[in-house]
């Protein structure tokens, strides 16, 4: 194995380990492990979402670590959950009761804010292709269609989103009949 950036790819759905009430990213670095090659200590970083290792960042060739010898002396932790926006504070306001099941079937790692006509919506969930499922201020369920961009209603709260997106195939939920009472809107700004 190479030295650089690693991803870990987690499936959620079907084995979730991850604590919500944890924050959604740290990263953990100045963890100095000894290279048995160099004859000196490298540095390695750790990615965590949710309390689930994520990735990790080696200065060196992973086989030349010696992980007998670490040295913490420069350990820093950065929590980027400390620089909560507005957005998540919304989504954990209307998400915070539900069950890791649930919160499973949403897209949280990646929420953020688009505004349309002066409404602000809350991404949680991508549908793809530029599609997102959003949550107001409210808490109300909203589809947002990006061609041609259209808002709807789609559900009064996430609980009753869930349920309809369980029982009916989603795709066919979001893009059923009721396409008809898509409102079409200008453009949005995403408000990160």
């Amino acid at each position: 194995m190479e030295n650089g950036y690693f991803t870990l790819i987690l499936d959620r759905a079907s084995n979730d380990t991850s604590n919500y009430n944890l924050p959604e990213l740290i990263t953990l670095s100045g963890i100095l492990v000894w290279d048995k090659k160099k004859q000196d200590y490298s540095e390695v970083q750790l990615d965590i979402s949710f309390g689930s290792l994520i990735g990790f960042y080696v200065k060196s060739k992973y086989e030349n670590l010696d992980w007998t010898k670490v040295d913490l002396s420069q350990f820093l932790e950065n929590d980027y959950g400390k620089n909560i926006d507005e957005s998540r504070v919304v989504v954990d306001k209307y998400l915070g009761d539900l069950n890791s099941k649930d919160k499973n079937m949403l897209d949280l790692g990646d929420v953020f804010s688009v505004e349309v006509n002066e409404q602000i919506y809350y991404t949680i969930n991508s549908i793809g292709n530029g599609d997102y499922v959003a949550i107001d201020k409210n808490g109300g369920v909203f589809f947002l269609k990006h061609d041609p961009l259209s808002v709807k209603k789609i559900a009064k709260n996430v609980d009753e989103y869930l349920k309809n997106a369980v029982e009916n195939n989603l795709n066919d939920y979001l893009s059923g009949s009721a396409s008809n009472y898509l409102t079409k809107v200008s453009h949005p700004k995403i408000m990160g």
